[in-house]
């Protein structure tokens, strides 16, 4: 049997769809952008959550599985500038879940939607003795002038995030090793999203590129880079790691940087600033939201491309993140 890793599988359907149309983004974006009326575009976001691939059944509760299952899509749809509306949900149920499991992924999932007044307006259901499955496609519009691409990426910009990283890693990692209650476990279970200030940054059109983080940035910021004919620079000693990290005995010994740069799942915007602007934004995001917005590294057209050049103190280190693979 022949494995395909995930990049080869998308290259294989990409190479045979068939020819997009003027104004449509097909494969390739957190979205497909489709046109609709004059200034306006609808973008829209599918995912696949498997459990033992995605999720252990018995490590959370289905009222955080709704939860998360939904946030991880709104996260791909704010990071196009976009603002969520209408979902669909099919779901495959597993022999372990009963009426009651049920109602909690539904509690959990309608939590977060009324919040982000998104409408969940059909899907499907089925039965499995394998999985449960859970797949979602959200749909949402933007202003064209707003649609922020990872292929928009310049020579020269800075590369921001907004969120601490590794948490959320870190959390699963206590998970795994047997711990039920910890604030790391709820920051991997209800993850943080940046919908306003995503919404925000993408008016401006000196934000050139931007993405969520699901993967880990030793990762995704690649699918910036290749899309944009870019490499980069990513400066280890300036990412905003998470300090409970540092202060959890059962994570000593553990590679911090690893979890902060391949763990993911921090749903958080990566985005690339006019670096001209970039100081300029900074201030004026913290004005607004009262938080920082966290400079990482740049981009260079004198990097191969795709390629990411992890420093210290300047000094180029040799490391080879990869980020998280689904296949």
């Amino acid at each position: 049997m022949v494995i395909y890793n995930e990049i080869e599988v998308i290259n294989i359907f990409s190479n045979i769809t068939s020819v997009v149309p003027k104004g449509v983004v097909g494969i390739g974006d957190d979205c497909a952008v489709l046109p609709f009326g004059v200034d306006e575009s609808m973008v829209i976001t599918t995912d696949t959550l498997t459990e033992n691939t995605h999720f252990i059944l018995d490590k959370i509760t289905p009222y955080n599985l709704g939860y998360k299952s939904l946030a991880s899509n709104i996260s791909d749809v704010i990071a196009m500038g976009a603002t969520p509306t209408y979902a669909f949900l099919s779901i495959t149920l597993g022999g372990g879940c009963s009426a009651h499991w049920v109602e909690e992924f539904a509690r959990g999932f309608s939590e977060l939607s009324k919040k982000h007044q998104i409408s969940l307006i059909g899907g499907d259901t089925t039965q499995s003795s394998l999985a449960v499955t859970i797949t979602i496609t959200l749909i949402g519009s933007v202003k064209n002038s707003n649609i922020k691409l990872r292929s928009g990426a310049k020579n020269g910009d800075i590369v921001f995030c907004l969120n601490n990283l590794g948490g959320s890693a870190a959390g699963l990692k206590l998970l795994l090793a047997g711990e039920d209650t910890h604030p790391l476990i709820d920051t991997h279970y209800k993850p943080k999203l940046f919908v306003e200030q995503a919404q925000w940054l993408a008016k401006f059109m000196q934000v050139h590129s931007m993405m969520d983080i699901s993967d880990g940035i030793a990762k995704d910021f690649k699918h910036i880079l290749n899309r944009s004919n870019l490499g980069a620079y990513i400066n280890l000693d300036m990412l905003p790691i998470d300090n409970r990290i540092f202060e959890e005995d059962k994570l000593l010994g553990v590679d911090v940087l690893s979890l902060a740069v391949e763990g993911g799942e921090e749903y958080a915007p990566l985005f690339t600033v006019q670096r001209e602007f970039a100081g300029e934004l900074m201030q004026l995001y913290k004005d607004k939201f009262g938080i920082e917005m966290y400079a990482i590294g740049s981009v260079s057209d004198k990097m191969e491309v795709g390629v990411i050049e992890w420093r210290s103190s300047g000094v180029k280190q040799n490391v080879d993140y990869k980020g998280y693979t689904h296949l």
